[in-house]
């Protein structure tokens, strides 16, 4: 297939784009499932399942493909979904080669990303967000929507209002996220890695399992929110009112803070694990 072309997808249809080497992927979607896969094939390929509402346009522009649809803008589409009526929906599923650099904008949309070694960025209103297996550095901003990770090897930075985030044996060097209400559950799996771990909320609960090393100097601290830890090191104190949270774990080697106003705090041990997770050869999630 030729550089710098355009399809308008109504139906079901395959791409492969066998000619053409693909670096960098954007989706810019409503509502539906978007499913994206990593492999070890140079070969970019899209599969549509199904549209509802308008047609889905697919562009090759160089090495960047874009997916989306042709009103609706890359930057700034809060006030345009304001002023439009009518449902869109799409489940596509993509496999690309793991470099990839993954773009991601959804309404309402699920999207299930897995296997990649590129940086990775989602940003979502209400959809949910699934992430297996990835490597590089991975951003994720939603309003209301739950973010689930499994198996994570890159940095992640997380924000939410209301959506939940939860990490299950991370082995990354760093996780930062901020909520107002939404839950923060964080696993850092690594035996090995320093910590870097950074987790804050007005009103939602923080629970973290960490193993006993390589350690990690830990502060905490909420207004009215319990406060727990069964880990040896850090002690608690307060306990009317304000609660606080230090102390060293093992060796000290890493960084966690733990900041709620009103939500509990729970630090927990976490056995490790020896070897990390692959990623999945292959993702589904439809609606």
């Amino acid at each position: 297939m030729a550089r710098n072309d355009e399809w308008s997808i109504a139906e079901s249809r395959t791409l492969s784009f066998t000619e053409d080497p693909v670096t960098e992927v954007e989706l810019r979607v409503m509502g539906g499932a978007f499913n994206v896969v990593g492999t070890d094939e140079p070969v970019a390929r899209i599969e549509v399942d199904a549209v509802s509402g308008p047609p889905l346009l697919v562009r090759l522009d160089g090495e960047r493909l874009v997916v989306g649809y042709h009103d609706l803008p890359w930057q700034g589409f809060l006030p345009w979904l304001a002023h439009r009526r009518g449902r869109r929906a799409a489940v596509v599923s993509l496999s690309l080669p793991r470099g990839c650099r993954l773009t991601v904008g959804s309404v309402s949309a699920d999207v299930t990303v897995g296997g990649l070694t590129g940086p990775v960025s989602v940003s979502t209103l209400s959809g949910e967000t699934t992430l297996v297996g990835l490597s590089g550095r991975v951003s994720v901003d939603t309003v209301s929507g739950a973010v689930e990770s499994l198996g994570l090897r890159g940095p992640l930075r997380a924000q939410s209002v209301s959506g939940s985030l939860a990490v299950v044996d991370g082995t990354g060097p760093s996780v930062h996220a901020d909520t107002v209400s939404g839950e923060l559950l964080v696993e850092h799996a690594s035996p090995t890695a320093p910590p870097d771990i950074r987790l804050s909320t007005m009103s939602g609960r923080i629970a973290l399992r960490l193993p006993e090393q390589p350690g990690a100097t830990v502060t905490g601290s909420t207004l009215s929110g319990a406060v727990t830890c069964s880990l040896p090191g850090p002690r608690v104190v307060g306990p009317w009112g304000a609660r606080s949270l230090s102390g060293r774990i093992g060796s000290g080697a890493g960084s966690v803070s733990l900041t709620s106003l009103s939500g509990g705090i729970t630090l927990l041990r976490h056995p490790g694990v020896a070897t990390e997770p692959s990623a999945p050869s292959s993702l589904r999630k439809d609606v």
